[in-house]
């Protein structure tokens, strides 16, 4: 009877403690008047959103979305605006249907974080501005800027929006309400292009295009298209507006869809991260509308709702994975202003491990007993009074035991012979590095 109410006891505990957890998941971190249309990351860390609705334009923040500053624009509320930043930190915008009162053009570039913007329509229109809008950008390993747009198609430049080169597949474009189009660049080079009702893919090197799914070609799951992600190993994903999320192994030749529990009606959203997990938003048609927020570690074979505290309500519209392996999650409520921001309270992507950009190592790896843990000089004193550790999920773990002895390298050791196997985090401050405990 004892062992019987002490196992109980434990369970119970379990249980109280997945609730905390749960309730604490995500952070509410913004929430404004606003129909928020894009996210991005510099190489900083600094983070970016643009949206329309109360003060329309580009905001920026420099402490993990903490706090917010608007960095201007000071855009008509009728653009959406869709944002890239590449390696070097210039800031592309593309801005669909600009209104004919002002002097900002359909493309514009920022070389200094956001405090200036030019107009890069050149070579597309006399008047830095042309009818329609840009839908995405993305980037080759050479650094060359494509972008996709519902009047020239796919448009490239080599200097960086000086001048713009149109490739074609305008034929295959049409947007509709919701104006989609996406466009991505696999690890050779290959773009696959998304235009709501259909996918095709553009070699740079032989300069064409192929269409690799439409409705009549290979496509039972519906006409349209929301989003496409390329994860690590080349395999492309979309998310389409029935049913299904696909995937595509073979660059496009062929396609496999996706199955989720209970009826689902769009996949709004989808992201791989650095370790090919998979994450999607899927909407269910039931009253109220119902959003979830999935993620999946096995290549989709099972899913994880990650809603936890966020109410299955809220319209998710727009994600972003930082390098410190937070998720961002924002809302976009098409017929109210309803724009919120959530952040995941700790790390859930597996960040590079002991990554030399951290200042943060962790040794051994894979450990048993105890790790050594070691903090480069830039690393405030006050930030290495608290040492973190969490698992896989975002879980945080028992407070961590510092030893006794310290190690050569002037460090901390931390016992870990009480988790139990399998990966963790360590954060200190903004630093995060991962471990194996065997």
């Amino acid at each position: 009877m004892k062992k019987h109410i002490i196992f109980t006891l434990f369970i119970l505990i379990c249980l109280m403690q997945q609730h905390i957890y749960a309730e604490d998941f995500w952070k509410e971190i913004s929430s404004k008047d606003q129909f928020i249309t894009s996210m991005a990351e510099d190489s900083k860390g600094n983070l970016y959103y643009t949206c329309t609705g109360a003060i329309p334009g580009i905001y920026q923040s420099t402490d993990n979305g903490e706090t917010w500053q608007y960095i201007g624009l000071n855009l008509n509320d009728q653009y959406h605006i869709n944002m890239k930043i590449d390696k070097d930190d210039i800031i592309y915008l593309g801005l669909n249907n600009p209104p004919l009162d002002t002097n900002y053009g359909t493309i514009l570039r920022s070389d200094d974080y956001g405090n200036t913007w030019k107009n890069i329509n050149n070579g597309l229109s006399k008047d830095y501005r042309f009818e329609g809008g840009v839908y995405g950008f993305t980037f080759s390993k050479e650094g060359n800027v494509y972008a996709i747009t519902d009047i020239y198609g796919v448009i490239k430049s080599t200097n960086k929006g000086e001048n713009w080169t149109k490739l074609g597949l305008t034929n295959d474009i049409w947007f509709g309400q919701f104006n989609r189009g996406t466009i991505d660049c696999n690890n050779n080079n290959l773009f696959i292009i998304s235009c709501t009702s259909s996918i095709s893919t553009y070699d740079e090197k032989k300069d064409t295009f192929r269409l690799v799914l439409s409705d009549t070609l290979h496509n039972p799951w519906g006409p349209d298209v929301f989003d496409i992600s390329i994860n690590s190993k080349d395999w492309i994903f979309a998310s389409t507006y029935y049913d299904s999320t696909i995937f595509s192994t073979d660059n496009g030749n062929s396609w496999q869809g996706f199955i989720y529990e209970g009826e689902c009606f769009s996949s709004f959203l989808i992201k791989t991260d650095a370790q090919d997990n998979i994450y999607v938003v899927k909407f269910y048609p039931t009253e109220p509308r119902t959003y979830r927020f999935l993620k999946s570690i096995d290549n989709g074979l099972t899913w994880i709702n990650m809603n936890y505290n966020i109410p299955d309500s809220i319209d998710l519209r727009n994600m972003l994975i930082s390098s410190k392996g937070y998720i961002f999650l924002a809302s976009a409520n098409s017929f109210k202003y309803e724009g919120k921001i959530y952040r995941s309270s700790a790390p859930v992507v597996n960040v590079e491990e002991n990554n030399p950009m951290s200042d943060l190592t962790v040794s051994p790896n894979p450990a048993t007993d105890y790790i050594e843990i070691s903090v480069g000089a830039q690393l405030a004193v006050s930030d290495q009074s608290e040492v973190k550790i969490y698992d896989v999920y975002g879980q945080t773990m028992s407070t961590p035991v510092c030893s006794a002895d310290t190690p050569a390298s002037g460090g901390q050791r931390i016992d870990v012979s009480g988790l139990a196997p399998g990966m963790y985090f360590v954060r200190i401050g903004d630093r995060v590095s991962k471990f194996i405990k065997m």
